[in-house]
């Protein structure tokens, strides 16, 4: 259900970065009486360790202040200084306001992107999707050996799924009366209360007949839409609109494609060239990167004024 997203616009980032109410100033580049602040560039990517200076470019009526403020989304990710020169601390993603001290309504933003060592492409279909998933705190890439890595194209286990899903829900607590006993899913695991909101909320049942949810089994495409389906509340559909050659009307799976193509979730496979196969891609596995860009597009149709 909708009441399950717990994220913010981009000017509810605005009001908490500077302790404005929505509604109490107008957020503009510029307020018409002289005073305005643009950036040169809206989004880059960094490398950890890496710096960069911010150059905004200031106007100001007479008697108004050129002093700047900045303040940062996630300090976790980048520290920026007075003089507006950014560091990248960790991977992920972060907004950096700057504003006109006094007048913080009159703003702009740059966005950063701390990337991946394997997510540089921007034309990467899947480019936004991770660093919008590590800006809402969907993913944090791999730990251990692997950090640093994101692995776009490596299968996307059923346990990581949920676990993202639980994220994008805002982490809801599990009613403590509620206990799902899955053999494959121990109480120490990282996917622990991931799997039992997702069982508490029928999102997820498990394989049928048995005692197991396949948490290290890779996740296929159409388990993943069926996931989201549920996740949403099963909206109903019109299975005349089914158009893939792959997916029967009598699939479990058949209204959760139909919902996710008609909503811009999916598209299906395309070839080289862009144009549409007519496969959905049933029985294929989905990657990390494809998960983020379905989580992307998932949000966008749950908040359609989203910008990224």
């Amino acid at each position: 259900m909708k009441n399950r997203i717990k994220r913010i616009g981009i000017l509810l980032l605005l009001s908490v970065l500077f302790g404005l109410m929505p509604g109490t100033a107008v957020f503009a580049n510029s307020d018409g009486n002289g005073n305005s602040i643009t950036l040169p560039e809206t989004e880059i990517g960094m490398k950890v360790g890496g710096t960069y200076q911010m150059k905004p470019k200031v106007t100001t009526a007479p008697g108004v202040s050129s002093e700047l403020v900045y303040q940062i989304e996630n300090p976790s990710v980048v520290s920026v200084d007075a003089n507006g020169m950014v560091k990248a601390l960790k991977y992920g993603r972060s907004g950096i306001a700057v504003a006109l001290k006094g007048h913080s309504n009159i703003y702009d933003i740059l966005w950063v992107n701390v990337e991946f060592k394997d997510v540089t492409n921007k034309k990467a279909y899947y480019y936004k999707g991770v660093y919008w998933a590590a800006e809402f705190g969907i993913t944090t890439g791999y730990t251990g050996k692997k950090t640093g890595y994101f692995g776009p194209d490596d299968p996307c286990t059923r346990a990581q799924v949920v676990t993202f899903l639980w994220r994008f829900g805002g982490k809801s607590e599990i009613d403590p009366s509620y206990y799902r006993d899955f053999s494959d899913v121990p109480e120490d695991s990282y996917y622990f209360k991931a799997v039992q909101w997702a069982a508490m909320n029928e999102i997820t049942t498990g394989y049928s007949g048995t005692d197991l949810f396949g948490s290290d089994d890779a996740c296929t495409r159409e388990q993943f839409v069926t996931f989201l389906y549920r996740f949403i509340g099963e909206p109903a559909v019109d299975l005349s609109k089914l158009d893939f050659k792959d997916v029967k009307k009598s699939d479990y799976f058949a209204k959760a494609v139909v919902w996710a193509a008609s909503n811009g979730i999916t598209t299906g496979y395309t070839d080289s060239q862009g144009n549409p196969t007519g496969k959905f891609g049933t029985g294929d596995i989905v990657t990390r990167g494809q998960v983020a860009t379905f989580l992307l597009r998932f949000y966008r149709y749950i908040n359609p004024y989203y910008p990224y």
